[in-house]
C-alpha cells in the first residue's frame, strides 16, 4: 500500500500537473477515503467486537490514553503542527493508516499532513515486522505476551499480524483479537475530535458521517449472516480504495510542499513509537 503513495508522490513531483489536476485528485481522494474507511466496518461485526473487547479492554484503553498524552508533549518538544501530531498520534495509538484516514477528515487535515504521517507510519510498520519477533525471543516473551505486545505497539493491522505470525500460532490468535478491539477506538476518538473541532470552529457539532457509515456497515454484517460470503470482497475493496486514496494524495504533492517537511515528523513518530512500545511491554508483563 505504501507503494501507491510512493508512485503518487513521484508523479506529483515530476509531472507538470496544474492546480485543476491537483484539485481533482483531492476531490476523488476524499471520496475514496470515505468509501474505504466505511468498508472497514464489514470486517468488524458487533458480535466480534463485544466478545473480543472485554478481556484486554483496560490495557488497550490505558495504552491509547497514554499515547495521546505522550504525543501531546512530544509535539511541543519537536515543534510539530497540531493536525500532523494528531494524525501521527492517532495512527500510533490505534491502527496506523486506517486511523489516520479516519481522523483526517474530522480535523480537516491537509494532504501534506496526511502524506507525511502515513509515510512515517509505513516506514515504522516495515521495521516492526522484522524487529519485533527477534526482540520477543530475546526478551523471552511467551506466545500470549508477544501477541498482546504486538497488538498494542505496532501500528497497522497487517504489520501486527505479520509480526505475530512469525512468532507463533498462539501469538497470532491473541494479536488478531486484541488488534480488532484496538481498532474500534477509531469511533470514540473521531467523535471526541469532531466535538472539539466543530465546537471550536462553528459552535455546532456535525456528525462525522464516515464513522456513522462505518458502524452501519458493521451492524449490517452482524445481523445479516448471509453477507459473510461477501466480507472478503468488501475488505479487498477497502484495501484497493485505500491504495487509490494514497495514490491521489501523492498526486497533490509538489516541490513547494515537500520543502515544509523536515526531520521533525520522523523524529516525532519514531520517539513516540519507542515510548509506546516500551510502555506496552511494561503493561503486558504487569
Amino acid at each position: 500500500m505504501h507503494y501507491a503513495l510512493l508512485i503518487g508522490l513521484t508523479l506529483g513531483l515530476t509531472l507538470p500537473l496544474t492546480d485543476r489536476h491537483r484539485a481533482l485528485a483531492k476531490t476523488w481522494g476524499s471520496r475514496c477515503l470515505f468509501l474505504s474507511v466505511a468498508l472497514l466496518g464489514a470486517g468488524l461485526t458487533l458480535r466480534t467486537m463485544g466478545r473480543n473487547s472485554i478481556e484486554h479492554a483496560h490495557l488497550t484503553a490505558i495504552s491509547i490514553g497514554l499515547t495521546f498524552i505522550f504525543g501531546h508533549f512530544l509535539s511541543r518538544l519537536f515543534k510539530i503542527e497540531r493536525e500532523q501530531s494528531l494524525l501521527m498520534t492517532a495512527g500510533t495509538a490505534i491502527c496506523g493508516g486506517s486511523a489516520i484516514a479516519a481522523v483526517a477528515p474530522v480535523i480537516n487535515a491537509s494532504a501534506l499532513s496526511m502524506a507525511v504521517s502515513m509515510s512515517v507510519v509505513f516506514i515504522l510498520n516495515a521495521v516492526a515486522i522484522y524487529l519485533f519477533p527477534p526482540l520477543g525471543q530475546w526478551l523471552q516473551l511467551t506466545q500470549e505476551e508477544f501477541g498482546l505486545w504486538a497488538a498494542l505497539a505496532i501500528h497497522d493491522t497487517s504489520s501486527v499480524l505479520a509480526a505475530a505470525s512469525l512468532y507463533g500460532e498462539k501469538a497470532l490468535e491473541l494479536a488478531t483479537v486484541t488488534k480488532l478491539t484496538r481498532s474500534l477506538w477509531i469511533v470514540p476518538i473521531c467523535f471526541v475530535l469532531a466535538l472539539f473541532y466543530k465546537s471550536a470552529q462553528r459552535k455546532k457539532i456535525q456528525v462525522p458521517w464516515v464513522i456513522v457509515v462505518f458502524l452501519a456497515v458493521s451492524t449490517l454484517f452482524t445481523f445479516v449472516p448471509t453477507l459473510a460470503v461477501v466480507r472478503p470482497h468488501t475488505q479487498m475493496l477497502a484495501k484497493i480504495g485505500f491504495a487509490v486514496t494514497l495514490f491521489l494524495i501523492g498526486l497533490q504533492m509538489n516541490k513547494d510542499n515537500l520543502k515544509q517537511v523536515g526531520w521533525s515528523p520522523l523524529a516525532f513518530g519514531l520517539s513516540l513509537w519507542i515510548i509506546v512500545s516500551g510502555m506496552s511491554l511494561v503493561l503486558v508483563q504487569l
